[in-house]
This record gives structure tokens, C-alpha cells and sequence, in this order.
């Protein structure tokens, strides 16, 4: 029997999802509870402990399956990358809304009122989705959840990027952080994860999982074959071909994402982590269409315009529900290499920044797929023995990323 990867696949010591019956023995099953991350981020840890290693983060608008809560953590897996792991059951809701824009500008805030001169309420990191409501308020637009933000940094959630290497050019500067995704700390797999992910193509979280995607291999002896879009792959590490000589990564070498040469970053590396070990080109039209994560469902998406108010009776959270998760870090320095100016797509409105966007959805939305919820009480067993997904975690991904 194959052996499952625990990264992929929600089972534990004690506790099973549902769907993996047939696979796994496991004295309790839980068919899960589905939720959405209302925060702008939440970590995904390998144990229910602010302590213990980040394994992934969540953004802002992710559907994800409970499977068990205990002590205030969730244990949960992601829908989009079927990622599983634990994070704070503060930063969920259970409130589930059909996002239909993401955040295209790099890092943006989210303001208390329509007004730039108000302290803003929080961060929102590239790619967070929102449900925008109502119309309008100068160049400011209100969310679902509370709070409002700049309306010309959304984009329709269907909206694409042209080149996902392009996308990564725009977060040179961006602090590294191991198992970060996000503008204010990203890792180097989840770097091509979030670059490729806006470019619409389905991309796994970890370098390894990304190395066992869909692509041609090139002769990783051969650097004069390489072109832009190409990946290289190290122990633990990956980098995105900028051009036949230079690559864009996370770098825990230098702490930050930069643009490097490439043969000085192979020869760097393999002074202490070994040598190249494969570069894959990858096959974006087939990787657009592949199927999710084992066990997850696809996630449906629209790109309508700015919606009209909505009609629905449940109450919308608070700002301050918002603003109820762990603080980002400050955002990155200012660098002189990041790409100035350049939009990963078109404002929302599909017009120059500063225009006004129209009050009504140029297309009809669509509700995100229902799932059935558990029962709450059969979805929370206690188990006695601690979780040992930190000490999985630590053995699929070996060696560091310090490159």
C-alpha cells in the first residue's frame, strides 16, 4: 500500500477524516466542518502551539475543512493545496462568503472608515480575497467583514496574471520567513506557489511536491538550456528562472527574496547544500487545468465587477473580527530591484486606476460549493496522546533552506 503523505492527507494518532476510511484505520472519523479564514493571514503550524514550526499560512478568504478543535486550535486542511496542519480557531469563521475579489497590490490596508487619513484597522497581503458590498465611497469600497479598503487595489477573483514570473519580480524585497506566504515573509516554494497560483495555474506548497509536478525536465548540467519560467530545484530549495542567467527566490541566505545570477547562486549552494538537483519547465497549460489535492474539492471562482449591496439577513463581523488574529510583521524594505509600477492585472473596474468603479456585478455570482457540516460534537474528539505532525513535518522536508 502506498504510503500516505501526512502533508496531504488528514490523519493523525487517534483521528481520521471521513473520506480517508477506505485508507486509513483510525479509531474516530470526522467528516470535518467547513470554515473560512476571516483574518488577513493565518499561521498553519505543525502542533497546536504558537511555538512550534510554521508549516504553511492561510490567506484571507480560504475555505478550509475543521476536522477537530481542542484548546482554542483547529486542526484543519486547506481546500486550494490540500495543505493539513493546526492554526488559532480565532482567525476562522463560520460565516462563509463567495469571495469574488483578491488583493492585487502588493500589501494594502484596511481602513475603519473610506478615509486614507484614518489608522487603519490592518494589513491585507497579496492575494487575499474579500466580498466587497454597497458602492463607492470615494475611492474606497466597504467589505463584507468589515472595514473599507482602496478600491483600485482588488481585482476580479477570476482575474489572471499574463506571466507568473513577472508576479515574482514584484516581490523582490519581501522578507524570507520558513513556511511564510505572504508579502510580509514567503519561503521559497511558497514564493512559486503564490506567483503561479495568480497566474492561474495549480501549484503544490512544498519544493518538493512542486518538483513531482507536471513539466519537462532539462539536464540540470546543462545552465545554458534554461529560460525564463524554468524552475531549479535544491535539497530544500527552489528558484524561478528570471532569464538564461539570472533567478528570482526566497533566500534564507540573504533573508529576503532577491534576483541572483545563477551560476554564482549554484556554486554558492553547493558549497554547503549540495548541487542543483533538477530544473523543470513547467507544463502551464496542463498544471491550469489539473484536479486538486487529494481529498479536496475544487474551489469555483467568478470575476464580477464591484457587486451590488447585498440582500442577505446574516449579520456581517466586525471590524475588530478582523483585526482578531496574530500581527503581521512590518512590511519589507523598499528595494531598488523590485519592478515599479507594474499591476499583476487589471484594476477591478477594468479601467486606469482612479476610475470609478460601477455600483452593479457586470456577471451573475456564483455560490461557492456547499459541503455538509458535521455534527459539532462528533467533530471534536480529545485524544490523550499529543500530536506528532511536527515530527512528520521535520522529516518531509529535509534540510534547510538557507540558500
Amino acid at each position: 500500500m502506498t504510503q500516505l503523505d501526512p502533508r496531504l492527507h488528514a490523519f493523525r494518532e487517534g483521528l481520521a477524516a471521513a473520506a480517508l476510511q477506505d485508507r486509513v484505520r483510525a479509531p474516530r472519523y470526522s467528516e470535518g466542518e467547513v470554515r473560512q479564514v476571516a483574518a488577513p493571514v493565518v499561521p498553519v503550524r505543525v502542533a497546536p502551539r504558537f511555538e512550534a514550526a510554521l508549516a504553511t499560512e492561510a490567506l484571507s478568504g480560504e475555505l478550509l475543512t475543521v476536522y477537530d478543535i481542542r484548546d482554542g486550535w483547529a486542526w484543519v486542511q486547506l481546500r486550494e493545496d490540500g495543505y493539513v496542519g493546526y492554526t488559532p480557531l480565532d482567525g476562522l469563521s463560520t460565516m462563509v462568503e463567495d469571495n469574488t475579489h483578491r488583493v492585487s497590490a502588493r500589501l494594502t490596508y484596511l481602513y475603519p472608515a473610506p478615509d486614507m487619513k484614518r489608522p487603519p484597522i490592518t494589513k491585507m497581503s497579496f492575494s487575499c480575497t474579500v466580498a466587497p458590498i454597497g458602492k463607492l465611497e470615494g475611492r474606497f469600497v466597504e467589505l463584507s467583514r468589515g472595514g473599507f479598503i482602496f478600491a483600485d487595489h482588488l481585482v476580479g477573483i477570476r482575474e489572471r496574471a499574463k506571466d507568473f514570473v513577472r508576479v515574482a519580480e514584484r516581490l523582490v524585497g519581501a522578507p524570507y520567513l520558513w513556511g511564510g506566504k505572504t508579502t510580509l515573509g514567503i519561503d521559497s516554494s511558497g514564493l512559486v506557489q503564490l506567483a503561479q497560483t495568480a497566474a492561474g495555474i495549480r501549484c503544490p506548497r512544498d519544493s518538493d511536491m512542486q518538483l513531482a509536478s507536471a513539466g519537462e525536465p532539462i539536464d540540470p548540467s546543462n545552465l545554458d538550456a534554461i529560460q525564463r519560467g524554468d524552475l531549479l530545484f535544491w535539497k530544500g530549495h527552489v528558484a524561478i528562472a528570471q532569464s538564461a542567467d539570472w533567478m528570482i527566490h526566497a533566500s534564507g541566505h540573504h533573508m529576503e527574496v532577491v534576483v541572483e545570477q545563477i551560476r554564482r547562486a549554484v556554486e554558492r549552494t553547493a558549497e554547503t547544500h549540495g548541487p542543483l538537483l533538477a530544473i523543470l519547465r513547467p507544463n502551464l497549460e496542463s498544471q491550469t487545468t489539473a484536479p486538486a489535492a487529494p481529498g479536496v474539492a475544487a474551489r469555483r471562482t467568478t470575476a464580477p465587477e464591484m457587486p451590488a449591496p447585498r440582500n442577505s439577513t446574516s449579520k456581517p463581523e466586525s471590524p475588530a473580527t478582523v483585526a482578531v488574529t496574530t500581527q503581521p510583521a512590518p512590511p519589507s524594505p523598499n528595494q531598488k530591484t523590485e519592478a515599479q509600477g507594474a499591476n499583476l492585472s487589471r484594476p477591478v473596474s477594468g479601467k486606469p486606476a482612479g476610475t470609478p468603479l460601477p455600483p452593479q456585478a457586470s456577471e451573475r455570482q456564483e455560490r461557492v460549493v456547499e459541503t455538509k457540516h458535521a455534527d459539532a460534537k462528533g467533530a471534536r474528539p480529545v485524544e490523550k496522546s499529543g500530536p506528532t505532525e511536527e515530527t512528520k513535518k521535520a522529516a518531509n522536508r529535509p534540510g534547510t533552506q538557507k540558500v
